[in-house]
């Protein structure tokens, strides 16, 4: 075969932590994170008087815990990995770990704790992998590995997953009016039923006194505060209580999200202490966490054991890209077809044609550090002492927080329909992602490649051929319809684009793409977290047009490393009118500087 563009970043199969990027080696040390506040003090409060409503009560835990965000302020935590240390109850034993994973994935929700007890020579011992799945309980010999259905431990496994932290947040607005706040000597007592199928419930002691103060670049203060202290569950007989102190950002110095973990954590059974566990590290940027129901354990549940459970996140996740929908319902249109009796996918799609540089307004800091907005990047250069990346509108007017905020949000988006990897390669994936300032080539100024791409922004249709344009790079393709085969395989080239042909079923176009090169990644929505593929992925488009809507969806085989096919869209997109320039996309020019933060907003 030959090959025109390799640049593999990672030789499939390597271990975590031995990839090498091929255009820039990984630096041992970054610098850290930004802070997101220009102050960060611990204060006192005084302690309440009445009780705060409930609304008010989820707000300030939601905040203080990093899950609010956007200008929206929503619930943006979907998945959740943390490691520690300490000490855990096996089979009625008392061990010191060796090691200790936790995993959670809220649209499920499901949790996965992975560890091993030491032995005396202080070496691991027996893998412990224990997962709950909605209403299904199960062992793993491994993540991912051979399934143990575990009925007896549903019950338990879901108490431990609703008493985290997160969850205690998620559980609360799941119980709606039936969540109530009361105040017992001084002490905010949050209370409310379990999510189904648990018939229990839960009493959770908030601090409210112990505060931290943000001053922000505006020099607007507020307060993170309202910390779950204490979460009693109550489910028949059985009794779980757990205790939270030292919370703190444990992400990397240099990958921070801003999403707050206890340090320390006591769980208690029926009186008797079965976990005491020191955080050491989390990742809480949304990152790559899947629970795949394994074949044998389905079987050995009742169908409605996979829906018992509601989803712990917010009702539609959001979406970016492809033109606005329309504000309303808009009359039916016939669907334009060509001479050939195909519908007409000419046209401009989508709202997105590019846009001039440097003539937006600019926001900044003046030279008394005061936060300013300038009428164009050239003014800024001359009058500013910082000028901010991005112009958001950001929470608490810190842009920090929109850089942060969108990485969260963007990582939330594209993990609700993640590709599924075979088990092996799903700490390859985050690792990806946490070092994809230097891993992903879209960042070296490379073709983002297909299906990355997404959906092209105008297309132009002839009997014989489909040329698609995008902005994105100034890429185009064409795409044969007149029946030809791919080329041979020792002939076809490996490309960011790929060899596409295209044919039609009924009135979808459907194109076939295959002959890439590995130096790209996947993606869904907004981002690429680390979703690789091999030279062997072939990628099928669908476009159909009903109206003047648009609907595009691909699906990604990769049989080398997904276990299944990942299937994407359709998604709508609506027929632009208007008689706009389209703008040529700015050269990509790389920076000269080594980049010094893994942080990717």
């Amino acid at each position: 075969m030959r090959v025109i563009a390799t640049a593999t970043v990672l030789v499939l199969g390597l271990t975590t932590g031995l990839a090498e990027a091929q255009y820039m080696p990984i630096p041992k040390t970054f610098q850290p994170s930004l802070e997101a506040a220009k102050k960060r003090e611990a204060v006192k409060t005084p302690p309440l008087t009445a009780a705060t409503p409930v609304k008010d009560t989820l707000y300030r835990i939601g905040d203080a815990l990093g899950m609010l965000r956007d200008i929206e302020e929503r619930d943006s935590v979907l998945t959740l990995d943390f490691k520690g240390t300490g000490t855990l109850s096996v089979g009625g034993v008392s061990c010191t770990l060796a090691n200790f994973r936790g995993q959670l994935r809220y649209s499920v929700p499901a949790m996965r704790i992975d560890f091993a007890c030491a032995e005396p020579d202080g070496k691991p011992g027996q893998r412990h992998v224990q997962v709950i799945a909605n209403a299904m309980a199960w062992d793993e010999a491994r993540p991912g590995g051979a399934a143990t259905p575990m009925p007896d431990a549903v019950t338990d496994r879901l108490m431990r997953l609703w008493a985290l932290p997160q969850s205690v947040y998620k559980a609360a607005v799941i119980a709606g009016d039936k969540a109530k706040t009361t105040l017992e000597n001084g002490v905010l007592y949050l209370t409310y039923p379990l999510p189904a199928p648990l018939n229990g419930t839960a009493r959770v002691a908030l601090n409210t006194t112990d505060a931290i103060q943000l001053t922000m670049d505006t020099g607007e203060k507020y307060q993170l505060s309202y910390w779950i202290d204490r979460v009693e569950l109550r489910v028949g007989n059985r009794v779980e209580e757990l205790t939270y102190t030292d919370y703190a950002e444990l992400n990397e110095p240099d990958y921070r999200s801003e999403v707050m973990f206890p340090r320390h954590i006591v769980e208690k059974r029926d009186g008797m202490v079965v976990a005491d566990l020191t955080t050491q590290r989390t990742n809480t940027y949304n990152p790559y966490v899947v629970m795949p129901l394994p074949v044998n354990v389905k079987e050995a549940y009742p169908a409605s054991a996979a829906t018992a459970v509601p989803a712990a996140i917010p009702a539609g996740g959001g979406a970016r890209g492809g033109g606005a929908p329309p504000a309303a319902a808009a009359a039916k249109v016939a669907t334009p077809r060509t001479a050939d009796g195909h519908p007409d996918l000419n046209g401009r799609w989508g709202g997105g044609a590019g846009g001039a540089v440097g003539t937006a307004s600019i926001q900044g800091l003046d030279k008394s550090g005061n936060r300013v907005t300038f009428a164009s990047l050239e003014d800024a250069k001359a009058s500013a002492t910082k000028i901010f990346a991005r112009n958001y509108t950001a929470r608490h007017a810190n842009p920090t927080y929109s850089e942060r905020d969108q990485g969260m949000t963007d990582r939330y988006r594209d993990n609700l329909n993640p590709p599924l990897y075979k088990a092996e390669f799903w700490d390859r994936v985050q690792y990806l992602d946490m070092h994809g300032n230097y891993l992903d080539t879209a960042f070296l100024c490379a073709p983002v490649g297909l299906p990355r791409i997404g959906a092209p922004v105008r297309i132009i249709q002839s009997p014989t051929e489909v040329v698609f344009l995008y902005n994105n790079r100034n890429m185009w393709r064409v795409v044969p319809t007149d029946g030809r085969p791919h080329g041979k395989e020792d002939d076809r080239d490996q490309t960011y684009m790929g060899d596409s042909i295209g044919h039609w079923e009924g009135d979808t176009l459907v194109v076939e793409a295959v002959g890439f090169n590995d130096d790209t990644w996947l993606a869904n929505v907004a981002t690429a977290p680390g979703w690789f593929h091999t030279t062997g992925m072939r990628v099928v488009e669908t476009f159909r047009r009903d109206g003047n809507t648009l609907y595009y969806g691909y699906t990604v085989y990769d049989p080398d490393v997904l276990a299944e096919p990942w299937v994407v869209g359709p998604r709508a997109i609506q027929l632009n009118t208007t008689n706009g320039p389209y703008n040529e996309d700015p050269p990509c020019i790389m920076n000269t500087r080594p980049m010094v933060s893994r942080e990717r907003g």
